[in-house]
């Protein structure tokens, strides 16, 4: 896992082809949690896969979209 500073001093954490972004207080980025709190984090997923198709992957494992 690699770190990552891009744009306007944002970070993030790198893993292969996936990325883990790090919300900054007064920073926060689209798209984000409904509430995102200081050093939380989401996941960006890095894919060539259609929308449609990663959303099913994605259910066939129970993992719930909260948008």
């Amino acid at each position: 896992m690699d770190g990552l500073t891009f744009g306007s001093c944002r970070k993030a954490l790198l893993c292969g082809q996936q990325k883990i972004n790090r919300h900054e207080p007064g920073s926060e980025f689209e798209p984000k949690a409904l509430h995102p709190q200081p050093g939380s984090m989401d996941i960006c997923f890095l894919t060539d896969t259609p929308l449609d198709e990663f959303i099913e992957i994605l259910n066939e494992h129970s993992i719930e979209i909260i948008a």
